[in-house]
């Protein structure tokens, strides 16, 4: 289904199919600058080093007590328990959504800790799906089951937030306590994140090497990967995560299952995570000691200085937009003027992206990423 706002104000953004990479006086050749290629391959190393070898780190062990607290929960339910193991599954959640920025080769997307590339699987869409599973008594509920339910976008994380938090504290509770498939079901989520995620270290060392060696400009190139996943990313927050607030304008209905992670209302912290993690990547600012190189030195490095300007006041913008929001499930009704200008302001960021930076730095754009359905 397409929603007219949306398509009409990324109507611009189709250019990314016919963009060229452009050249004038001023503008050095990103293909066969020796100062550039280092550049890349500087960002590349800055990028592994900073970024995807801490938030490992950070992943592991947040997935290590998301399980401690399900255990906890398992052998004691208790409203405090319960609690516990919520906030920890936020914590986590939060952590693996910053992945996403860092999944250059689909290497992360293979573990299914996480669904974001279609509307519909990131939130469990169809509770039927999961409370059918409950009902099959005759099915044991165990990682392997979740690894092998993957055609039923059964993701352990949307699973575990709807175990958690579809119904309020007291009536979870009393579900886990007296229906023993669902712990069982909240059990086998945790313990198939446990088992995957000594697989995350694995799968990017896999592609470590080429991806720090990739210094072309083409598809291939490692700058080029981070730039589709960015552009991905985005259009992701726009198209996916604020689609509920066109279907609310056109129909004047609310749909909450079109927002991800409606059920324990981080919908707007998800988005908030999103961008501040978009921001790191495009700045380098991890707060690394040494020299690091982020898009804004290889824009320098271009004499790009007014778009690195302008994209600077867009993601400004939208941190100045999210600002005034609280609760995106009721700021979508009673708020909709300023959830429609925190979108208008991401689509500023993305026209900008490929309209302009796709071009100054002869990004070839991956067409499953441009596409705007």
């Amino acid at each position: 289904m397409k929603y007219r706002l949306i398509i009409a104000s990324l109507a611009l953004s189709t250019l990314c199919l016919i963009v060229a990479c452009n050249k004038d006086d001023e503008q050095q050749d990103p293909k066969n600058n020796q100062e550039l290629i280092d550049l890349r391959l500087e960002q590349l190393a800055t990028v592994d080093r900073y970024a995807i070898t801490p938030l490992f780190a950070e992943v592991e062990n947040s997935i290590e007590m998301l399980g401690n607290k399900v255990d906890a929960f398992s052998a004691n339910p208790t409203i405090d328990h319960l609690t516990e193991v919520q906030q920890s599954w936020i914590a986590a959640n939060l952590l693996v959504t910053r992945l996403k920025l860092y999944d250059f080769y689909d290497q992360m997307t293979a573990l299914k800790w996480n669904n974001l590339t279609v509307s519909d699987k990131w939130p469990i869409s169809k509770p039927t799906v999961v409370e059918e599973a409950l009902a099959q008594t005759s099915t044991t509920l165990d990682a392997n089951f979740i690894k092998e339910s993957s055609s039923i976008n059964f993701a352990p994380f949307p699973i575990i937030e709807y175990l958690l938090f579809d119904k309020d504290p007291v009536e979870t509770l009393t579900q886990l306590q007296n229906q023993p498939r669902r712990m069982e079901l909240l059990r086998a989520a945790k313990d198939y994140l446990l088992e995957s995620r000594v697989l995350l270290q694995a799968n990017w060392e896999a592609v470590k090497t080429t991806f720090l060696n990739a210094s072309a400009t083409g598809f291939t190139g490692g700058q080029n990967r981070m730039t589709n996943v960015l552009l991905e990313v985005l259009r992701e927050t726009i198209i996916q995560r604020l689609v509920a607030l066109e279907i609310y304008t056109n129909f004047g209905t609310f749909d909450p299952l079109s927002l991800e992670n409606h059920r324990s209302g981080q919908s707007l912290a998800l988005i908030e995570t999103i961008l501040a993690e978009w921001t790191r990547c495009f700045y380098a600012d991890y707060g690394a000691t040494e020299e690091v190189v982020g898009f804004d030195d290889y824009l320098t490095g271009l004499n790009q200085g007014e778009l690195l300007e302008n994209i600077g006041n867009a993601i400004t913008d939208c941190n100045a937009k999210l600002a005034p929001l609280s609760n995106l499930e009721q700021d979508i009704i009673n708020n909709t003027a300023e959830v429609e200008a925190l979108l208008s302001s991401f689509q500023n960021l993305d026209r900008l992206l490929y309209a302009d930076l796709v071009s100054v730095m002869c990004i070839e754009l991956d067409m499953d990423e441009c596409d705007c359905d």
